[in-house]
């Protein structure tokens, strides 16, 4: 199930990202925290860094992590990632 949500601001916006409310500022940056520290997990989990590998583009989070999971499971080394279109300058 998915939503489909408007508003200002929202250029980075992650497609698949987890969706949180905070009514303070100190909510928002706890949130920040959260989801930085999830994202580097996410990254330590499949990026290796400093080795050879192949780059990985996907259009949401969720399509992301399952072709990272296919690749870790085939032992295929995951040099870069990134969540969006395939444009000209990626390739």
């Amino acid at each position: 199930m998915g939503i489909k949500i408007a508003a200002p601001d929202l250029d980075y916006a992650l497609a698949g990202g987890e969706l949180y409310k905070a009514e303070t500022e100190e909510d928002i940056q706890d949130h920040i925290d959260e989801i930085e520290d999830s994202m580097v997990a996410f990254l330590d989990k499949y990026i290796k860094k400093g080795e050879m590998g192949v780059c990985v583009q996907a259009s949401t989070l969720g399509s992301l992590e399952a072709l990272l999971e296919f690749l870790k499971s085939m032992k295929i080394p995951v040099s870069n990632i990134n969540i969006g279109p395939v444009n000209k300058k990626d390739i």
